[in-house]
């Protein structure tokens, strides 16, 4: 038997799944959304693990914070008018961008590394996108910095670095970034870059679901329904669950007992 909490500190260095552009963590990802729960527990059983049910959501949870916050966190919305007619395929709209970008414009820095991580009217390419993510969030560009956080995380572009990912995801959550305060919480929950603290994960989970997002709702109903970090209340785990199923997030479902 694999210790779980072992495999939590590691769950970033385990391999590929082919396909995949990030790895076993987007497969874990699409499972949970698609609520094939049985793939879940195949994948990992693959690579040698066998845990409990909430073992296996926990890593869940991890691959989520990481790949939500890079690929579910409006990036259309990120880039303005690139993304429509006459932008991406307008090569001079992408020199007038990455004018800005070498002029110190940090939204303009952000988005042109948007531009490297998908390979949007540029080749794709993650050490770029890591390179202009890093100077928009050195400026204090609160998307960028949460995208930073996750880049180390999941080692795009850059060596895997829990610890920088942390930092990164703590910048962007005191900015008030929805998304960063997730994943932060998720650091705190599970140990990743930080001591474990399941007070400070609920707090942090707890500014993420006030902003509406959903699987930080998800997990501050977990914490309610557990009593991890805050007293164990049933009225509130229902109350979060149900603003996280609102949502359409199957996450939500997967607690609701």
């Amino acid at each position: 038997m694999v210790v779980e909490g072992a495999f939590f500190q590691k769950v970033a260095t385990y391999g590929s799944v082919p396909g995949s552009p990030i790895g076993l963590e987007t497969q874990l990802v699409h499972d949970s959304l698609s609520g094939d729960h049985s793939s879940i527990y195949r994948r990992l059983s693959a690579k040698g693990l066998r845990l409990s049910r909430g073992g296996a959501m926990k890593i869940v949870h991890i691959a989520v914070a990481a790949v939500f916050s890079l690929f579910v966190s409006g990036c259309a919305g990120h880039l303005g008018g690139l993304t429509g007619p006459g932008g991406l395929n307008d090569r001079a709209a992408v020199s007038k961008l990455r004018a800005s970008a070498e002029q110190g414009d940090a939204t303009a820095q952000f988005k042109l590394g948007e531009l490297y991580f998908r390979g949007l009217g540029v080749p794709k390419d993650e050490v770029e996108a890591v390179n202009w993510y890093r100077k928009a969030a050195d400026q204090g560009h609160a998307i960028a910095q949460n995208y930073l956080g996750s880049m180390y995380r999941l080692g795009l572009g850059v060596a895997k670095d829990e610890a920088e990912a942390v930092k990164w995801y703590r910048k962007a959550a005191e900015q008030g970034n929805a998304n960063g305060q997730y994943s932060l919480g998720v650091s705190y929950e599970i140990g990743l870059g930080v001591p474990q603290d399941q007070a400070e994960a609920a707090k942090w989970y707890r500014k993420a679901a006030e902003q509406g997002e959903a699987s930080a709702q998800n997990n501050l109903g977990v914490a309610y329904a557990e009593g991890r970090g805050v007293a164990k209340d049933d009225l509130e785990a229902v109350k979060w669950f149900r603003a996280a199923a609102e949502q359409g997030r199957p996450l939500s479902k997967d607690y609701c007992y």
